[in-house]
């Protein structure tokens, strides 16, 4: 119950429907306050209290504010709170938190809230910059034709140098494969302009090339396999934190990435949590911390399928055992994506109007594969195994896409109706067997 009213609470965020999102937010936290034990349940009050507070602060942050009617602002002053990217049509895209508005008559008031910017394909944009765009507010956001970097944000300069250096050695071969080096070890790239971007958006597999937890764990195993034999276990993993801390400071406050930067964070300083605990934990830190990132697409698609992981899975692997005989890591790959895909997809049917069922099967093997890929990236003598693997991520994805995407709840109706079905069966069988 508390895991379908934390996904509800997401859900609202990202539509800042604020009542909607503190009704099931309080929801949320009475079902949690009653679950807890009686020793618990000081702490679980605590939490509560500060996770409303947290709410109410990310809907006050991210609702853009400005002191003149929209069609009569000229220029805004904006801090950058995500790095720009490639968008359509010769533009770049980002994120940015109003500070100012300007008029066309040249007055000027405060303002405050998240925006969406477009401008003119020119310099890149980093999180912490602080720039003057003019233009106007369109129903995306705000359109900019021309823009003033008023200053760079702290660390921005070494930043963007190692950028250059690190896109310069990853993309020496050049051509598709460059391009999915770049998106998968720095997150550049993955526009919609691209042909397998959107092959992966049409096989449902998305996930899989955004940068991720499944991108940061494979780092973290690098590192932990590297170390552990020198430094012991548990040494070895907070150096592994620590060098996930600067990686992550080198390609930019990503949702996804903050998230399951915090996720770990938090599993290594009290592993005596439960998982989904440690998930709201992180929920409530990175929505303190990073308040305009907690409400974005990617953030809310990477918590709503990580609540589907942690809480449904385990218990649909428990009834699944029971029914059918399954290899381990194919019972676990099975639940693993029906329970994402259960708690995602209906976030994606009202964004995009369809979702995609077929990433049950080929969600895994396409991720096993971009892992093979990212580890070929970081070794140039084995750069000549790109292509190859590359073509096979491809050809999955293709047989991903040859399934009709679903346009209505039907489809996911029916998936919801297996699983609870193979739960109630399984129940069944163990209290007879009883």
């Amino acid at each position: 119950m508390e895991a379908v009213l934390f996904s509800l609470t997401l859900v609202s965020l990202f539509f800042l429907n604020g009542h909607c999102a503190l009704a099931s937010g309080l929801l949320f936290c009475l079902v949690l306050t009653l679950r807890a034990g009686k020793r618990a349940r000081p702490g679980a009050s605590g939490f509560s209290a500060v996770f409303i507070l947290s709410l109410c602060s990310v809907l006050l942050q991210t609702t853009a504010s400005c002191g003149f009617a929209r069609e009569d602002i000229r220029a805004v002053y904006v801090r950058v709170e995500q790095d720009s990217v490639s968008g359509l049509w010769s533009s770049r895209r980002l994120t940015a938190s109003l500070l100012e508005c300007f008029s066309h008559s040249a007055e000027a008031s405060s303002a405050r809230g998240m925006i969406n910017v477009t401008y003119p394909e020119g310099s890149s944009l980093y999180a912490g910059d602080l720039v003057l765009f003019y233009g106007s507010f369109n129903s995306y956001g705000f359109a900019s034709t021309e823009y003033r970097i008023v200053a760079r944000g702290s660390g921005n300069s070494a930043r963007r140098s190692l950028l250059e250096k690190l896109t310069e050695a990853l993309t020496k071969e050049g051509g598709e494969e460059a391009e999915l080096s770049l998106m998968l070890i720095l997150g550049i790239g993955g526009t919609g302009q691209s042909p397998l971007v959107e092959l992966a958006r049409k096989s449902g597999t998305s996930h899989v090339l955004a940068l991720s937890g499944m991108h940061l764990s494979l780092f973290s195993m690098i590192f932990k396999l590297v170390f552990s034999p020198v430094l012991g276990s548990r040494k070895a993993r907070l150096l592994s934190l620590g060098l996930i801390a600067v990686y992550v400071f080198l390609i930019g406050p990503k949702p996804s990435i903050l998230r399951a930067f915090i996720l770990s964070s938090v599993f290594f300083s009290a592993p005596f949590l439960r998982p989904e605990q440690a998930l709201y934990i992180t929920f409530l830190i990175q929505s303190l911390i990073f308040p305009h990132t907690v409400s974005s697409l990617a953030s809310v698609y990477s918590y709503l399928s990580l609540a589907g992981i942690m809480w449904l899975s385990p218990l649909l692997q428990e009834h699944l055992d029971r029914l059918v005989l399954l290899p381990r890591p194919a019972a676990v790959s099975l639940c693993s994506s029906a329970a994402a895909i259960l708690f995602s997809s209906p976030l994606s049917w009202l964004v995009f109007g369809s979702y995609q069922l077929s990433a049950l099967i080929f969600s895994s093997p396409v991720s096993l594969l971009v892992c093979l890929y990212m580890i070929i990236s970081l070794v140039p003598p084995a750069s000549v195994l790109k292509t190859p693997v590359l073509a096979l991520i491809r050809f999955l994805m293709r047989l991903g896409a040859a399934f009709p995407e679903a346009e209505t709840p039907l489809a996911w109706l029916v998936l919801l109706s297996i699983v609870l079905l193979v739960i109630a069966i399984s129940s069944k069988l163990a209290s007879c067997g009883r």
